[in-house]
């Protein structure tokens, strides 16, 4: 459908063009010039749905000025999107070969040879290109630093993606977009932390987490981080008030700070905020600790009626296969048991327990990042039937 659209424009910028330089034929041999029999045997192609041969035979006629940049784009564009991305970079080193173009006109079509080197994953083609731009502070800067983010978030240059970010943050007029990158900018001083800790470098991994909740007061990755190095600098009560703090900052992703929580020693305080959090937000995670904790404090019967309320409040397989576990029976059913446990532990071992609010993506453990949509701190434990 998308390819049918483009040739379909690609015909109406060609027939505008070729009635413009030409005019209106009359029914006679002459007015058909040789550049104008091209173009028919281009139509031709078109309406025999040979849309290769047709786009070669209009490039062949197309001259490269200002009043044909725009074909030249369309027809790149539609062959990045074909996965023809070898043709795609020869139309738009083309049209930089050219010196018809003015400055603004050459850096589009630098953005554009770009994208679709971007496309083909030669990424270090693309860097320089948009350096080249940035630097020389060309018309389209600010396409070219949300491609250059793009680049060095796949290259895992974190520092340089945070560079970047600040520098778009400075020339992008618009809200959501500097929200946004606020969001992103978080979560990569969140990745330098982490590269920071792997090499034991503790106080360099504290001033990143500084940094992000600077960027995003609300990074719970951020305080999860923070909690993880205070247990062992501040001890285990500040680990867990740091925690805490993520009830009020997304209670969405309490459920990844409860997996740091678990490490700790158990108490009342603790239940008591899961609790909480678990009735805004339910997470497997939460119902988890709750029931061990439940357990240990309170006993097996508190457990089993906290069990039997989660499956009747909140139906859940995990919830139903943890009251299961420990009902008590006798040989009759013993048999019946063992087998719907199973069939429920099979299910919840093939079953996702993430998922991405924006596209969708699904996955057995949790991503800062979406591998599908590349868009930060969207995926979600799921929970649920």
């Amino acid at each position: 459908m998308i390819d049918t659209m483009f040739v379909a424009l690609l015909v109406a910028l060609a027939i505008g063009w070729w009635l413009g330089r030409y005019g209106v034929p009359r029914f006679s041999l002459p007015w058909i010039r040789p550049r104008s029999q091209q173009y028919l045997k281009g139509f031709t192609y078109l309406i025999n749905e040979q849309s290769d041969a047709a786009v070669d035979s209009f490039l062949a006629q197309l001259d490269v000025n200002p009043k044909t940049l725009e074909m030249h784009i369309a027809i790149g564009t539609m062959l990045r999107r074909k996965g023809e991305l070898d043709r795609a970079i020869r139309v738009h080193q083309n049209l930089l070969d050219s010196r018809a173009l003015n400055a603004i006109e050459m850096s589009l079509a630098q953005l554009e040879l770009a994208r679709d080197f971007y496309s083909a994953g030669i990424l270090d083609r693309v860097e320089g290109i948009l350096c080249d731009m940035i630097n020389r502070g060309a018309r389209y800067k600010e396409e070219a630093l949300h491609l250059l983010l793009d680049v060095y978030r796949d290259l895992q240059q974190w520092q340089e993606a945070l560079d970047t970010a600040n520098h778009l943050r400075k020339v992008s007029p618009s809200t959501a977009a500097v929200k946004g990158l606020s969001e992103a900018m978080g979560h990569y001083c969140c990745q330098l932390a982490e590269d920071a800790l792997e090499n034991n470098k503790t106080v360099e991994a504290e001033k990143h987490i500084a940094n992000a909740l600077s960027y995003d007061p609300c990074c719970a990755r951020a305080t999860i981080l923070a909690a993880s190095i205070s247990i062992a600098s501040e001890g285990d009560e500040a680990a867990k008030k740091t925690l805490y703090k993520i009830v009020e900052q997304d209670v969405s992703l309490f459920s990844e700070a409860v997996k740091v929580l678990s490490s700790l020693p158990l108490d009342e305080t603790s239940m008591r905020v899961v609790k909480q959090a678990h009735q805004r937000y339910p997470s497997q995670s939460a119902f988890l600790y709750l029931y061990q904790a439940t357990d240990a404090l309170q006993g097996e019967e508190a457990a089993q009626r906290l069990s039997l309320d989660e499956v009747s409040t909140r139906p859940s397989l995990t919830a139903l296969d943890t009251y299961l576990a420990r009902q008590p029976v006798d040989k009759t059913n013993a048999e019946v048991r063992g087998v719907v446990r199973h069939t429920l532990q099979s299910i919840l071992s093939r079953r996702d327990r993430y998922v991405c609010r924006n596209c969708g993506f699904r996955g057995s453990q949790m991503h800062w990042l979406c591998p599908k949509c590349k868009r930060w701190g969207e995926i979600r434990q799921r929970y649920g039937l």
